[in-house]
């Protein structure tokens, strides 16, 4: 009776909790500090463009240079 509790114990004690470790983001570092800030300001688009969904096929439509907007400012023409 005594070895079978001791193994029951036992066997609580030995579970052992992994902790997750995560990749550190690779931040680009410059003597430069203007082109740190620069280069930071490229990889905040880059992932903040990551999230949106890449057209599957191309329309002559998306190719145009100009859209049709009313615009309600009374000084643009000035």
């Amino acid at each position: 009776m005594a070895a079978s509790s001791l193994q029951g114990g036992l066997s609580k004690l030995k579970k052992k909790h992994f902790r997750v470790k995560h990749q550190k983001v690779k931040l680009f570092r410059a003597n430069e500090p203007l082109l740190s800030v620069f280069m930071w300001g490229v990889n905040h688009t880059i992932n903040e463009l990551s999230h949106v969904t890449i057209p599957v096929m191309l329309l002559p439509d998306d190719f145009r240079a100009y859209s049709k907007l009313k615009v309600d400012n009374h000084l643009f023409n000035k």
